[in-house]
C-alpha cells in the first residue's frame, strides 16, 4: 500500500501551470491511477489532467507531471502556462 506520512509534503501545481523537467521516468498514466488518487488527496486537490505534483521527502523534491496518457517523473520543473 502506498502512504504518505507526515514528514512529507505534497504540492499540486495546477493544470497548465507548470511541467516538469529533467526527466528521468515515463510510464502510462493508468498504471498509476492509485498514486494520482493519492497525491491529489493529500495535496487537497482533485484529481486532473496537466498537473505536477512536487513531493517533498527529506528535503529532496520529486515532481510528477500527469498528462492525458503518461505520467512524467522529474528532477525540476519549469513554472508558467503552457
Amino acid at each position: 500500500m502506498n502512504t504518505v506520512t507526515t514528514d512529507d509534503t505534497v504540492k499540486q501545481y495546477t493544470y497548465r501551470s507548470a511541467r516538469v523537467m529533467d526527466v528521468f521516468l515515463n510510464v502510462p498514466r493508468y498504471i498509476l491511477s492509485d498514486l494520482e488518487c493519492m497525491l491529489a488527496k493529500t495535496a487537497n486537490a482533485r484529481v486532473d489532467n496537466h498537473v505536477v505534483y512536487a513531493i517533498v521527502q527529506s528535503s529532496k523534491t520529486t515532481y510528477i507531471m500527469f498528462s492525458d496518457l503518461n505520467a512524467y517523473f522529474g528532477l525540476k520543473i519549469q513554472l508558467g502556462s503552457w
